[in-house]
């Protein structure tokens, strides 16, 4: 069974302060690391990117596909869970994903449990859709494939999510590019003057303590200052 991990990662690693801590503690629990960078400008469609990931997987002969992001992390142990659930008859494996706001010591509870199909089976017809906020299709959603007894949710295993550890200006250049892109335009280096997502400035409204272990608090500083 060889599995591997594909990453979107960022050409300049100052854009994605992460993703070098989250490689060094996922790595060596896979059989391959495939990332895939920007090449220093904005993605224009994220789909078409992580269907390259899948293709490379499937061209190198790797079973199985972890599809996680430069601001993600998932301990080892999880992993380990994950890969011991990967079943002849299973094609999916859904994971919840904790959200991470303002620092390392508060969540967002408002998505969560925010299921993420991201560990699927190759070979099978599984592909991304949408250039922004895709999902994973096959035949059916992944839903269905979990109706059909093909897939399943490892609700103990999270990924955990740090990509709101930003500025305002950097969570709001990223919302504008995603507007960009859900209306068919191209994304854009710098936010338009005048343009903010949230008027108010409120972006940390009813955050949840969080003081359980994750696997980038000790290993790489807030991006904050």
């Amino acid at each position: 069974m060889k599995v591997l991990l594909g990453m979107l990662t960022r050409a300049n690693p100052a854009d994605e302060p992460f993703q070098a801590a989250a490689l060094s503690v996922m790595a060596s629990s896979f059989d391959g690391v495939k990332t895939l960078d920007d090449g220093g400008k904005p993605v224009s469609d994220f789909s078409a990117q992580r269907n390259r990931l899948i293709d490379f997987g499937e061209r190198e002969g790797y079973n199985w596909m972890f599809m996680i992001d430069a601001d993600e992390c998932m301990f080892p142990e999880d992993i380990a869970t994950v890969r011991s659930m990967m079943t002849k008859r299973r094609r999916l494996i859904i994971l919840p994903r904790i959200d991470f706001a303002k620092d390392f010591d508060h969540v967002d509870p408002t998505p969560y449990p925010d299921y993420q199909a991201r560990v699927f089976r190759l070979g099978v017809g599984y592909r991304f859709r949408k250039p922004v906020h895709e999902g994973l299709f096959r035949r059916f959603s992944p839903a269905s494939d979990k109706r059909l007894g093909l897939g399943t949710i490892s609700d103990s295993t999270p990924i955990y999510h740090y990509g709101r550890l930003r500025t305002r200006e950097q969570i709001e250049l990223k919302a504008y590019n995603y507007q960009q892109l859900m209306q068919g335009a191209s994304p854009v280096d710098v936010r338009p003057e005048g343009w903010v997502e949230n008027p108010t400035g409120e972006y940390w409204a009813e955050l949840k303590p969080f003081d359980d272990p994750h696997p980038l608090r000790d290993l790489v500083a807030l991006p904050l200052g």
